[in-house]
């Protein structure tokens, strides 16, 4: 994407954010969460530069990161 300068999410990620955003528009189809007008990634270009090990490697973190959050949550509901 930077040799084809379509990157533009690189310029303003500051603590990392980056990955989380880059999975969400691989990993989600286009929906109303995953907006093909969001004015930081476009996810129908991130698509076409995509891999099938990219789409792997985004339902990972994708889905860590959410049964991470949903596991503190439950600890929280339990304990």
């Amino acid at each position: 994407m930077r040799a084809a300068q379509k990157d533009t999410i690189s310029k303003w990620d500051g603590p990392g954010w980056r990955v989380m955003w880059y999975a969400w528009a691989i990993f989600l189809p286009i929906c109303g969460f995953n907006n093909s007008r969001d004015p930081f990634l476009n996810p129908v270009e991130v698509k076409k530069y995509a891999s099938r090990k990219d789409w792997w490697l985004a339902a990972w973190v994708f889905l860590s990161v959410y049964l991470m959050i949903s596991t503190v949550i439950v600890d929280f509901i339990f304990s």
